[in-house]
């Protein structure tokens, strides 16, 4: 009885993908791309009369994304980027320094919509996305915000398994606090949000 109920499933099994199998030849699903790029600065509200600017500084930024596409236009996946910076401030006087080295990196679950046939070389898209920002600074505690990407780009295919992109997205985080609340911690979060504009290109491996 077992060895013919195990018969049956892998009939089954093995008629389903035959079936499945046709469908899903040639259909390249599943982007992975490595990036790299810039990220713009984030100003942040003043909290002395000495002080005419506060901002994570802008920089390098690089990461990755990952994405699968159920047709030719529609898509879920996931990217991470980081960015190496620092928490700048400028004094009235005209004076600036940076206060301590800062590391920003974001983890996002994300939706895609690509334009264009499936067989089109050039395919622009948009993406929306939300997720976590995560700042850490040597001897301070870590702090971790809910935070939102929207943009969009053009990917270009040289082949049908490589390619290359470039994308702009804003990148705006949840801080959730105010000058009036309690919370206006050494990261000099005293504001509801942080925006930052993120610009970079790599390159896109399909399967």
């Amino acid at each position: 009885m077992i060895y013919q109920k195990s018969v049956q499933f892998y009939s089954v099994v093995t008629l389903a993908l035959g079936l499945w199998a046709p469908s899903l030849a040639g259909a390249q699903r599943i982007e992975v791309s490595p990036f790299v790029g810039y990220t713009t600065a984030g100003t942040l509200d003043r909290t002395s009369r000495q002080v005419s600017e506060l901002e994570i500084e802008s920089s390098f930024t690089w990461g990755g994304q990952f994405d699968y596409f159920f047709g030719e236009s529609f898509g879920i996946g996931a990217s991470y980027s980081q960015q190496q910076t620092g928490f700048g401030i400028t004094t009235v006087s005209g004076g600036s320094a940076t206060l301590f080295d800062l590391t920003a990196s974001q983890l996002h679950g994300n939706f895609t919509y690509q334009f264009g046939g499936g067989d089109s070389s050039v395919r622009p898209y948009l993406l929306a996305g939300i997720g976590a920002t995560f700042f850490r600074s040597e001897n301070l505690q870590s702090e971790t915000k809910l935070s939102f990407g929207v943009g969009g780009g053009v990917k270009a295919f040289i082949s049908k398994s490589i390619g290359f992109k470039v994308q702009g997205k804003f990148n705006p985080t949840r801080l959730g606090d105010d000058s009036s609340g309690d919370f206006c911690d050494p990261f000099g979060f005293c504001q509801g949000t942080l925006s930052q504009f993120e610009l970079g290109g790599g390159v896109v491996f399909r399967f």
